[in-house]
């Protein structure tokens, strides 16, 4: 008979260890802003936690984020940086960086999801986007102002040399001889013998991030001088 109480008040004992052991805080995503901006650009975005739970401290909060989507278009999750000693009353503000891609133009949404270390039922998760701009953007891969293209040929000769054209924008690019320019001036001599410059593609649009391999084809007049000639290549897309 005297065994019972005793059972009974060894019992109640542990239910209330394990109240006081669960009751650690509540995590809750006050807000998280978003951002507008052009491929190639960085943005930083600030997410700020709270803890709901009056008198509490969560030792360790992870956050974490979803891939960014605009239709079929995916942007890959950036990393955001955890959280420690969440006190209650006292919100935290994380600032986390991301590129932008050269992926098309449109608002992505992401998710962004904050928990608990250890205790994944104690969670809260927000929606955020990034709306990139409709930017067009081409550069020409290798070959820079200080690192030029070079061809070496002689009289009435033909020659060819390839380059790569990327789509660094967020627009889709129509690719034909006509975007390329150059002053017809700088690539004849002064009997006006001429060195033809040409281009092929081997795509007719890029889209943003796709690259295309281009061929330049020179041919010289029979009676061109024997010289160095130079100038600018511009291309022009839309």
């Amino acid at each position: 008979m005297n065994k019972i109480p005793i059972f009974g008040l060894f019992i109640a004992f542990i239910l209330v260890l394990a109240s006081v052991t669960l009751a650690i805080g509540d995590i809750d995503i006050t807000s998280v802003d978003s951002k507008i901006g052009d491929p190639g650009s960085q943005v930083t975005f600030s997410v700020i936690v709270a803890n709901t739970q009056p008198a509490t401290t969560i030792p360790s909060v992870i956050l974490t984020s979803s891939d960014l989507t605009f239709g079929s278009n995916t942007i890959i999750k950036p990393t955001i940086s955890s959280i420690s000693n969440l006190v209650n009353g006292i919100p935290q503000t994380v600032n986390f960086a991301l590129t932008i891609p050269s992926k098309p133009a449109g608002t992505y949404t992401g998710t962004i999801t904050a928990k608990e270390s250890g205790n994944p039922t104690n969670e809260d998760t927000i929606s955020y986007t990034l709306t990139i701009n409709a930017k067009d953007i081409i550069e020409v891969q290798t070959y820079t102002d200080s690192n030029a293209l070079e061809l070496r040929v002689q009289s009435d000769d033909s020659k060819t040399k390839t380059f790569v054209l990327e789509n660094k924008g967020s627009t889709t690019l129509a690719i034909s001889s006509t975007i390329f320019s150059f002053n017809q001036d700088n690539f004849k001599d002064a009997d006006d013998d001429l060195i033809q410059l040409s281009f092929t593609s081997d795509k007719t649009s890029l889209a943003p991030g796709q690259t295309t391999i281009v061929t330049l084809e020179v041919n010289t007049d029979q009676d061109i001088d024997i010289d160095t000639y130079s100038g600018l290549i511009t291309i022009t897309t839309s």
